[in-house]
């Protein structure tokens, strides 16, 4: 058995003391060991050590990198890969590996919950085995949408969204899952452009949660929307509903009794992520009685095309049919339509 504490002692010592032709040396011999143990964790941080010794040790490089990619080829598991292989067929072999290798898993028993309605949860779940329930709870009353077993993809609308859950998943039985973090998404996006626009196409074909709430009756976004132009000001609120003092401006999308939505440009992701499930004030300047200010909470934040981010929030307080009947015509005479 390979003793890669003494190893990697070794290794930092060349490392601090400037012995770089032993020390690359050394980085390359635990990389390959630790990929021939499956340990790639540590395979892949001597990896990017060997890359930061000398990023021009190509040698060196290339048979650390063809000996990590054999052995995480060597190991895949084709009875998983043939629960998606529409997936897997549209994936490089180094996508595969990633992909395979940065899935966690669990084995959750009979009616334990997998992620809850109303909490954030960003992970998307591949059912290996099992059967679960996804159900939806309005008005004190839990409503059945669809059970799920294996070869199904779970969680694509809070995954590729910064949304909070619309339904919670429940087991039926003793389920196997695998899932995949945002987070590791993420940390990807340098290493493969590609993968994640691959794997946001392949799982739409499983996104059928707003599909069974419209059908159920169950779709939170019942009330009539009017798209809306303009600017409004956002004002954060800390937990106790007091100013942060951190305004913003977003552009108008559309508003409805219950909320409004509209757009804001970031270039950084983790920005537009933060203000998933913050209080706000929104603020419009129409020619209402007391002009139009509303508090409400971030429920939703989606991703579009040239860092745009459509934010939706929901009022604390809806507006009644009356005052929004008013607010509409107000919108139409400054022609916010």
């Amino acid at each position: 058995m390979v003793d890669f504490a003494k190893l990697e002692e070794e290794a930092n010592l060349l490392i601090a003391s400037g012995e770089k032709e032993k020390a690359i040396k050394a980085a390359c011999e635990i990389a390959m060991a630790s990929a021939r143990a499956k340990d790639f964790d540590r395979a892949e941080r001597w990896r990017q050590q060997l890359y930061q010794l000398d990023h021009m040790a190509l040698t060196e490089i290339i048979s650390v990198n063809e000996v990590i990619e054999a052995e995480k080829a060597g190991g895949l598991d084709q009875v998983y890969l043939d629960l998606w292989p529409q997936l897997f067929q549209a994936l490089t072999g180094e996508e595969t590996s990633a992909l395979y290798y940065g899935l966690q898993e669990k084995v959750f028993e009979s009616d334990q919950v997998v992620f809850e309605q109303g909490k954030r949860h960003a992970r998307l779940y591949f059912i290996v085995s099992g059967q679960l329930k996804l159900i939806h709870a309005k008005a004190n009353r839990e409503h059945f949408l669809q059970s799920i077993g294996s070869g199904e993809i779970v969680g694509v609308d809070t995954f590729f969204t910064f949304s909070t859950c619309t339904t919670s998943m429940v087991t039926l039985s003793r389920a196997k899952l695998r899932w995949l973090e945002r987070e590791t998404m993420d940390n990807w996006q340098e290493r493969f452009p590609g993968l994640e626009r691959k794997l946001h196409d392949f799982c739409m074909n499983f996104n059928k949660i707003p599909d069974l709430l419209k059908r159920k009756g169950l779709d939170r976004r019942t009330q009539t929307r009017y798209p809306v132009e303009g600017i409004a000001v956002i004002d954060l609120l800390n937990a106790s509903g007091v100013s942060l003092g951190r305004e913003f401006k977003g552009k108008l999308a559309d508003i409805s009794e219950g909320g409004v939505s509209f757009f804001i440009k970031t270039s950084k992701r983790e920005t537009a992520r933060l203000l998933l499930g913050r209080r706000i004030t929104f603020t419009m300047g129409v020619k209402a009685p007391e002009g139009f200010s509303r508090a409400g909470r971030i429920n939703s934040v989606v991703y579009h095309l040239f860092h745009d981010y459509s934010v939706h929030v929901c009022f604390d307080t809806p507006l009644s049919p009356d005052a929004f009947s008013t607010l509409v015509a107000n919108l139409r005479e400054e022609k916010y339509f």
